[in-house]
């Protein structure tokens, strides 16, 4: 299904800082509806990335600081586990995505993907930390890639899929070439190892897994069938929700059309570019909502009309959208909005018995049945 726009609303860019547009934004009354959110904690400090350990700890990374901390969900202390350092949290650079080795704690190795402002250049990193004694050291870089003045476009988020290698969404740095260019990571779905390197059976003999993105903030699994979906942000129309496959062109490039106005109908606006097939959005929206995390309902404990169903959050308008896939699992039947937040949402993840987690730039919060 997708959202056709109405010529006579305005036009509105998505693409700003998140802490601005955060900050920007009224707060909004919770939705009356069958869902609700219960803080875990507040008080964070622009908590953009989590994920949970064993013992109801939750791992958080600040996206200014640097700083990644641990959460303890009884006792509701929290510590400092790693300073990450010369951090820059500019505009959507930041500490931006955060994973735990699959075998946690057995393989004690958290991951992070973070901006960082050197001597030698500002980069988009993803680092590797071994936990020892309940804190980060021996930092290492497995990836990284050179970045341009542009402070957009980043990407962020990190996420260990059901066969062990580490994909991480990157984005194209506001130039859309990039996105097209498959020996560039920028634009990108990539999928490494646990070392860094290109995972074996990906499409192009490096780490790129898929292509034609532009700007994108949240991904997950869908658990039955393992296929990836993905959150995207448009210019100034045509924000997606993406079902990614290995080696798919998803046709963001350098010729999209930025005015977002007729001839062309819906989602060609801004995928025109790259080889066919070109691959259409399954879900797109204008005006721009600004789309952040995505996850799926397995054992979610939200009833059954919730269980198996997709569930991404927007910036924008602070809700969380339900969205039901078709009975083959490989594209969209319908979706709603079924909660809306005080602020804009920016994370969204599983926890260990499947219960589904947002953070907003203030905390984290468990979604929950009214």
């Amino acid at each position: 299904m997708t959202m056709r726009r109405s010529r006579r609303l305005p036009i509105v860019l998505v693409v700003v800082s998140l802490a601005l547009l955060v900050a920007a934004l009224p707060p909004q009354p919770a939705h009356a509806g069958s869902i609700k959110a219960v803080a875990v904690k507040t008080g964070l400090n622009f908590p953009a990335a989590f994920t949970f350990g064993p013992g109801g700890l939750i791992f958080y990374g600040e996206k200014n600081t640097g700083q990644i901390r641990v959460l303890n969900r009884t006792s509701k202390a929290t510590r400092l586990f790693f300073q990450v350092p010369n951090i820059d949290g500019a505009g959507e650079r930041g500490l931006l995505g955060i994973a735990l080795h699959p075998k946690w704690p057995r393989a004690p190795f958290l991951y992070a993907y973070v901006t960082r402002t050197l001597s030698t250049g500002t980069f988009n990193q993803i680092i590797r930390l071994r936990s020892q004694h309940g804190h980060g050291t021996r930092m290492k870089v497995l990836f990284q890639v050179r970045l341009n003045t542009h402070t957009n476009h980043n990407g962020g988020r990190i996420l260990f899929g059901p066969d062990r290698m580490l994909y991480a969404v990157v984005g194209e740095n506001a130039v859309p070439a990039n996105s097209q260019n498959r020996a560039t990571p920028l634009g990108k779905v990539l999928r490494m190892n646990t070392s860094g390197a290109a995972a074996p059976g990906n499409p192009f003999h490096n780490r790129v897994f898929s292509y034609g993105l532009r700007n994108s903030f949240g991904f997950d699994f869908e658990p039955l069938t393992r296929r990836l979906w993905e959150s995207e942000n448009g210019p100034r129309c045509n924000d997606e929700v993406n079902h990614i496959v290995r080696g798919g062109n998803y046709a963001w490039g350098p010729h999209q059309r930025t005015d977002c106005l007729p001839p062309l109908p819906g989602a060609l606006e801004t995928n025109l570019d790259g080889p066919q097939p070109r691959i259409m959005p399954q879900l797109s929206y204008t005006p721009t909502i600004a789309p952040t995390g995505l996850v799926f309902c397995h054992r979610c404990g939200l009833g059954s009309a919730n269980e198996g169903r997709m569930f991404f959050a927007d910036l924008k308008r602070h809700r969380i959208h339900r969205v039901t896939l078709t009975p083959n699992r490989l594209s969209v039947k319908s979706q709603t909005a079924v909660f809306i937040h005080r602020m804009g949402i920016l994370s969204m993840e599983a926890g260990p018995r499947g219960a589904i987690y947002f953070s907003d730039a203030t905390g984290i919060f468990k979604l929950i049945r009214r």
